[in-house]
């Protein structure tokens, strides 16, 4: 077991932590300027009020290391309250691995050169990812469920998407299965530079619009495919 409170882990360089097996406590802590923010596998995660930031520094220099804020492999894990940004990949990534629950609530996800949260998993694994009150800011984008399997499903209530490049997205740049479901619900994907909403599949260069589900969303101007969405008011 690895419990930490109120501590600051900064200046690695490497990664800050690699937990196998573990059972792993975050509360109140600080971790900045490292390779990543850290890699936890097969194990329990808490994390709580801390922040990850600055990954693998707090320079304009974009580098292309895998610079996760944090990698989630085959966990169980929850997240409250707490900040990732300022990561040149992910602020969070779940990667490939067997399945795992993951809760991310009240936590803020801003300014990570790819995505704040990237969402995948291999054939035939279960995974179910669950976001409640969680603002991404100038993301490259934002929300992202790239490859996955069928019987993964990410649900995301009650969040705000705004100033990214991407608010909500299906697919990614890998042209794997891309199989997974996206539940979102009373949550807006506004001011996003280039797309609100994107669903492009790499695997076929086509949109799968089944894979995503909508329930009372504002977004900034109407998208065809999904005709459900609110458009937000013109206040002019």
């Amino acid at each position: 077991s690895i419990s930490v409170d109120h501590c600051y882990m900064i200046d690695h360089i490497g990664q800050i932590f690699f937990p196998r097996h573990a059972h792993v406590e975050i509360r109140h802590c600080l971790m900045q300027r490292a390779k990543t923010g850290g890699q936890v596998n097969q194990s329990q995660l808490l994390v709580s009020h801390s922040v990850f930031t600055d990954f693998p520094d707090d320079s304009d220099n974009y580098l292309d290391e895998d610079n996760d804020g944090l990698y989630i492999n085959d966990c169980d894990a929850s997240i409250n309250a707490s900040v990732f940004m300022y990561a040149k990949d992910e602020g969070l990534d779940s990667g490939a691995s067997p399945g795992g629950e993951i809760t991310i609530s009240h936590t803020r996800l801003q300014t990570n050169c790819h995505e704040g949260a990237a969402l995948s998993s291999g054939r035939g694994l279960i995974k179910n990812h669950y976001l409640k009150h969680c603002i991404f800011m100038d993301n490259g984008q934002a929300l992202e469920l790239g490859y996955s399997s069928e019987d993964h499903h990410v649900y995301a209530d009650s969040c705000k998407f705004v100033g990214n490049g991407i608010g909500i997205r299906y697919g990614d740049c890998y042209d794997w299965y891309h199989r997974g479901m996206m539940h979102i619900s009373n949550s807006e994907s506004i001011d996003n530079l280039t797309a609100d909403v994107w669903n492009m599949v790499r695997e076929d260069w086509s949109a799968d619009t089944s894979q995503m589900k909508f329930d009372n969303v504002l977004v900034s101007k109407a998208i065809p495919m999904y005709p459900e969405l609110i458009i937000q008011a013109n206040d002019d």
